[in-house]
């Protein structure tokens, strides 16, 4: 290769890794700028909920039965050996930043929780326990042990499975501090890779660990429309509330809900509506829960049915020539 031709070559190579790089920091600027967005409107949410006027009841014992929206931030208590308290959760944006996990990509998530006073499967027992000796507005830590918060370490709970079966599982190598799931639905940490055999702990991450729960009820839901809401908004975080048109008909203690037509692509929505209506029947006492779901017709533009037309008509012509073939 002459010398012209070599320079010619080395200068496209550089032309080319130049503009790949400027296209990767593009993407990264707005991967960055999306990111901003989310967090900043996350943020703004929270700042018109400190902003709000304290309602009427704030000063009022929580009695259980309450429907409550719990500001929490749960953080471990430090020890001899980790003096420094790490966060773990958050409902808000400001603490979920300390999180050694916070991913700016779901600062959407990081809401008030929605705790039901008295019930299972919300907060940790204690907690639930603990709410009803305060009133709404007052802010508590609440310190658990170890048996009341994730348990204490199991040694059993750790396990030895072959490299080879880690990775047909898991379709990767086993790298210390990788997550694993089993067959059987549990969920551990890969500890040690060695000679063939990984060993997992299926503890909780925080098991063995003393821990604290700073707690503030900021909010008591009355009205069985916004109840309803609510207990939709726990199983579909992402969407908002007022796209959901709730109908109850109290006679026949029934509730009719039209979904937004987007949800029609949501991922497992027939397990996400029988979770919704589980939880109304179960928690609110309601009846027959029906989940209607409508599709505008959209009118295509004269471009679009022209396109549309020569899309099929290509179709049917390929279709009937295949079939002669």
């Amino acid at each position: 290769m002459s010398e012209e031709k070599k320079k010619d070559s080395n200068k496209k190579k550089k032309d080319k890794d130049n503009a790949k790089e400027t296209e990767e920091k593009t993407q990264d600027s707005q991967q960055n700028k999306n990111e901003d967005i989310q967090i900043n409107s996350q943020e703004s949410k929270d700042k018109k909920v400190e902003e709000q006027p304290k309602p009427s009841y704030f000063g009022e014992p929580i009695k259980k039965g309450d429907l409550i929206k719990l500001e929490m931030v749960g953080s471990t208590v430090p020890t001899i050996t980790e003096k420094k308290s790490i966060v773990f959760q958050a409902t808000n944006i400001e603490d979920a930043r300390k999180m050694p996990n916070f991913d700016p990509k779901k600062a959407n998530l990081y809401t008030l929780e929605l705790v039901l006073v008295g019930e299972k499967g919300f907060v940790l027992d204690k907690i639930n326990e603990e709410l009803l000796n305060m009133k709404y507005g007052e802010e508590k830590t609440i310190i658990l042990e170890p048996k009341d918060a994730f348990g204490e370490r199991d040694s059993s709970k750790i396990e030895k499975i072959g490299y080879n079966k880690y990775k047909k599982i898991m379709n990767e190598e086993p790298r210390i501090g990788s997550e694993f799931h089993d067959e059987k639905g549990r969920h551990g940490t890969v500890i040690f890779v060695d000679q063939g055999r990984v060993r997992i702990d299926f503890n909780h991450p925080l098991a063995g660990r003393k821990v604290q729960y700073k707690v503030k009820a900021i909010a008591r839901i009355d009205k069985l429309q916004e109840k309803i809401k609510e207990f939709i908004m726990r199983r579909i975080p992402n969407s908002v509330s007022d796209l959901f048109e709730i109908n109850i008909n109290d006679k026949d203690n029934e509730v009719n809900i039209k979904m937004p037509e987007y949800l029609a692509l949501q991922q497992n929505l027939g397990y996400i509506e029988f979770s919704i209506a589980y939880e109304l029947q179960n928690y609110l006492k309601l009846g027959t829960i029906n989940f209607i779901h409508s599709f505008k017709k959209h009118e295509l533009k004269s471009e679009e049915v022209k396109e549309s037309e020569k899309q099929v008509e290509s179709t049917t012509n390929q279709t009937i020539t295949d079939k002669k073939k």
